[in-house]
């Protein structure tokens, strides 16, 4: 019996089509998975047999009535997240924000006492995003936006592309290539943060961030250095974001985009 079910696998792949021989075994691939990933995990089986297909959708981009470059909203209702940090936790971890932030930010490690002020600044409350702003919207950043430091091509599609896509708005290339660099990264992540807040929900919240994140992470694998931000699957990035709240998803958003620009430049 085994041996006549196969004959007539054989004949019926041999009369298929290129196109249905693809499909069939991209069936048996995704019906394997579950079971592969048991035994060999997530990442392998993703190495080997490519990253699942999402059923993720990007949400519809809310229209945005204030400006892309407004500085008004510092203050935003978080989202309850399920992750909680001790105090030593939460310590350590924004001590890396901090760090982390200024190398993506301003291309350079932070002095100590830079550290010492900012971090300060996170233990009596102050969010991410206002450490954020803090940082680009002071003296010495308006300085490196009349630095002579033109964008590129490469640069420039990018932020078309993302604008369009992830805030609704759209932009002639001719007129980002005309930003200073650090102007409009600036400007690109400001857009991103309000587009963040005007979304209705949590889930919208979250999808956008899932698509958003698994996007960048196939088309600049080389813009992050570990594991969390390189993962491929929009349903992983999904998870990560409800898990925490919204601030550490800002983080994340400011983060990226800072680190795929410094990236193209």
């Amino acid at each position: 019996m085994k041996l006549l079910l196969a004959i007539a696998l054989f004949f019926s792949l041999q009369s298929a089509n290129a196109f249905d021989l693809q499909e069939f075994i991209g069936e048996l691939k995704e019906k394997a998975r579950p079971h592969l990933t048991k035994i060999l995990g997530e990442e392998k089986v993703n190495k080997y047999l490519g990253t699942p297909a999402s059923t993720i959708e990007l949400p519809a981009i809310p229209v945005l009535e204030k400006s892309s470059t407004s500085t008004a909203v510092y203050d935003v209702k978080e989202f309850e997240g399920t992750k909680k940090f001790e105090a030593n936790e939460l310590e350590k971890y924004n001590y890396y924000f901090v760090q982390e932030l200024f190398k993506a930010v301003r291309r350079r490690d932070p002095d100590a006492n830079e550290v010492s002020n900012w971090m300060n600044v996170l233990q009596q409350g102050g969010t991410r995003e206002g450490v954020y702003r803090g940082l680009v919207l002071d003296q010495t950043y308006a300085g490196l936006e009349n630095y002579p430091m033109p964008v590129n091509d490469t640069l420039v599609k990018f932020t078309a592309r993302f604008l369009e896509v992830y805030t609704g708005k759209k932009y002639p290339l001719e007129k980002l290539m005309g930003f200073n660099f650090f102007a409009l990264k600036r400007n690109v992540t400001e857009r991103a943060l309000e587009v963040m807040d005007a979304m209705p929900n949590q889930k919208a919240r979250a999808d956008w961030y899932a698509v958003f994140s698994a996007e960048v992470a196939s088309n600049f694998p080389n813009a992050f250095d570990n594991k969390t931000r390189a993962n491929t699957s929009a349903e992983s990035h999904q998870n990560w974001a409800n898990t925490y709240s919204t601030q550490y998803l800002k983080s994340e958003v400011i983060i990226k985009l800072h680190k795929i620009f410094n990236s193209l430049i």
